[in-house]
């Protein structure tokens, strides 16, 4: 005795089949999804927390760079009269080409600048280019500003 439900071919029989094991299927992904989210409740709870303050985390950080990007006005650093003429900035250990220019659109132009750059004009640097505070100490900006003044007087 053969069972009739495997052999019989034809194409109705043959959705129907379909349409019965996709049921199952679905109905125990269903029930599994629903205990899982039961056992698991507390986790996925902490996960969807995390998950929202890394993304506002990231949401503050691009709005902060397109915002300066966009060429939003920053209130300069320096009272020094532009009309002293600019240092190279370059000979400073840790100031390349792009931070340089984004240290002149803030008004800092002179080694003269740099070395009365006080605790707050470091956090606006930080601020408004992508260079930490530490790097800035750490490489020592001022005190090589001060080196590189000595040698031009």
């Amino acid at each position: 005795m053969s069972l009739t439900i495997f052999t019989n071919q034809d194409t109705a029989h043959l959705i129907e089949l379909f349409l019965w094991m996709l049921g199952a299927f679905l109905i125990g992904w269903f029930f599994a999804k629903s205990i899982y989210a039961k056992i698991h409740q507390e986790e996925i709870k902490d996960y969807k927390n995390q998950v929202e303050l890394y993304e506002e985390e990231i949401n503050t950080t691009i709005k902060a760079r397109k915002t300066y990007e966009r060429g939003v006005m920053v209130p300069k650093i320096s009272t020094i009269s532009p009309e002293k003429n600019p240092d190279d900035l370059k000979n400073i250990r840790g100031i390349g080409p792009v931070l340089e220019s984004k240290l002149n659109e803030l008004g800092i132009r002179t080694y003269e600048q740099i070395t009365l750059l006080t605790d707050a004009d470091l956090d606006k640097i930080a601020e408004v280019t992508t260079f930490g505070k530490h790097k800035i100490l750490a490489d020592d900006w001022i005190g090589q500003a001060k080196e590189l003044l000595k040698i031009d007087d």
